[in-house]
């Protein structure tokens, strides 16, 4: 299916949602307004060699509110390639939008055209979306837009789970977006390293899990946060990790795999909310 004239909607009340409550200092203008600005971030992913970037350009952003229904929010129209907004790094998408005071309840994404670059070239072949062109979530998020107050989110696009890579013989791509949905003041990190002993090649897969039940160990209850590929860069000293935009209210479980499904090479480590500040780095050490 051919995205370049097509257009489809995502709507974000929670394909994977993480949400950090509060909101993002004042601002604004109007009695009843408030602004809004989203930015978009990534993961670095885990993908074929060959894909070296996920072109997405974005039409505009629906945001619907308790206070005023379905309001249209412009976007930044460049494409944007998300396989370069990884390691901390984002990119306005929203940069201002006033829209009316209340809870923000839904998102909907809209996307004019979203392309696979292999190997430094623009594939012809677009990325393909469900027969019905909209995705729907089953969870539901708020977020308090107050009069004259000013709130940040940052949508953490994660590539690793949002193509899906079908075939072969004959590849095709299709998107089906997993975002964690947070307030950019509140996003903290967690950082670490590799010991060289515990690389039995030359990569590891530092798998992070939303621990929901807080049980200390991954189950049926928890959610797959986030993936990293680490490349081992020494035999004597350890190769640093980070994982970004995590909930600082949220307990992880943080685990080393030798491939994306296998089991922990080491003891999983859990970093509890009491670890995490907002805005703040937490180092889990060497592993």
């Amino acid at each position: 299916m051919n995205m370049n004239k097509g257009v489809f909607c995502a709507i974000f009340s929670g394909i994977i949602l993480m949400l950090l409550w509060g909101c993002g200092g004042s601002g604004g203008s109007g009695a009843d307004t408030g602004t809004l600005s989203i930015d978009i971030a990534d993961a670095k992913p885990l993908l074929p060699d060959d894909i070296t970037g996920l072109e997405i350009q974005f039409s505009k952003v629906r945001v619907h509110t308790s206070g005023g229904g379905w309001e249209d929010c412009d976007v930044i129209t460049d494409p944007i390639d998300l396989l370069q907004l990884h390691s901390g790094k984002s990119a306005a998408l929203v940069p201002n939008c006033l829209i009316k005071a209340g809870k923000i309840t839904q998102l909907r994404f809209e996307i004019d055209n979203a392309r696979i670059v292999k190997s430094g070239v623009v594939e012809s072949m677009d990325l393909d979306v469900p027969p019905s062109g909209t995705l729907k979530t089953d969870k539901n998020f708020t977020v308090d837009m107050g009069k004259g107050a000013y709130v940040a989110l940052t949508a953490h696009f994660d590539p690793t789970r949002s193509i899906v890579v079908t075939g072969p013989p004959d590849s095709s791509y299709r998107l089906k977006p997993v975002i964690h949905l947070l307030h950019t003041h509140k996003a903290a990190t967690i950082c670490g390293g590799i010991n060289p002993g515990t690389f039995s090649d030359s990569r590891v897969i530092v798998t992070v899990i939303a621990d929901k039940d807080k049980s200390e160990t991954f189950n049926d209850a928890d959610e797959l946060y986030a993936q990293i590929a680490v490349e081992k860069d020494s035999d004597v000293d350890p190769t640093d990790f980070c994982t970004y935009w995590v909930d600082p209210d949220q307990q992880y479980i943080i685990e080393v795999r030798e491939v994306e499904d296998g089991p922990s090479v080491i003891v999983p480590v859990v970093v509890s909310p009491n670890q995490l500040s907002a805005g703040q780095t937490y180092n889990v050490g060497d592993l």
